[in-house]
């Protein structure tokens, strides 16, 4: 089989995902009332206000809601359905330069998306918290460096894009709802500036996931950025 046709022959959800489209793309609209749900009821349990949460436990908790709603739907898929909502595969020498030339690509996009929502007068929340605490260290290590990518690249670039696909929609269209969405997800937490910078960097493991039909490069790529945001930068900054 040739490397276009296997990017093209159901593997991102044209064909074995066509009578359960409805319920991948559900699955995606389910996942932030979900993580509100998550959010109330970890709340409640702790007396922690909605605006009280550290930064460490938000990621955390954010991971842990939408790693339920992938499980759940995972649970109701058969076998070849989820080899076409959750293609892994072992990726190629190539495909890894791609995510090395996607990471490099995606370093520019922060200064530049800032620099255009700055002149709106809209600037990215300060996340700060400590390293130095082994908690906290856990919680960044688990939530957005480990679970976070992956589920989130199962979640989006996996049950979404390829249950638009499944529903007609083009390759173009599928992708750019994908982002959309993504991006948007993301305000509620990262702002509006922040927001901005998610959608256009999501176009990088969008761009992945089409070119070489499977998750395993976009969630390399989300597991580097988000390692480089979350640790790299903390640790250097001031």
């Amino acid at each position: 089989m040739s490397h276009s046709t296997r990017q093209w022959d159901g593997s991102i959800g044209e064909t074995a995902l066509e009578d359960r489209s409805l319920v991948a793309v559900g699955a995606a609209a389910a996942a932030m009332p979900v993580v509100v749900v998550a959010f109330a009821v970890v709340g409640g349990l702790t007396g922690t206000g909605p605006n009280e949460f550290d930064v460490p436990t938000v990621f955390l908790v954010y991971g842990l809601a939408n790693l339920a709603v992938v499980a759940s739907t995972y649970a109701v898929l058969s076998p070849a359905e989820r080899r076409a909502a959750f293609p892994f595969r072992r990726p190629t020498a190539r495909e890894l330069l791609a995510v090395v030339a996607a990471f490099v690509v995606g370093l520019g996009v922060f200064p530049v998306t800032t620099t255009v929502t700055s002149a709106f007068g809209y600037e990215v929340g300060d996340f700060s918290y400590s390293l130095a605490d082994p908690a906290t260290l856990a919680m960044v290590v688990v939530g957005p460096v480990l679970l976070g990518p992956w589920v989130e690249e199962m979640l989006y670039r996996g049950l979404l894009l390829g249950g638009l696909l499944a529903r007609g929609w083009s390759p173009l269209a599928a992708a750019a709802g994908t982002i959309l969405v993504f991006g948007a997800v993301h305000v509620p937490f990262f702002g509006v500036a922040g927001g901005v910078f998610v959608t256009v960097w999501s176009v990088l493991p969008t761009a992945l996931r089409l070119r070489y039909g499977d998750l395993t490069g976009p969630s390399l790529l989300h597991v580097v950025n988000n390692a480089f945001s979350y640790l790299i930068v903390v640790a250097l900054g001031p």
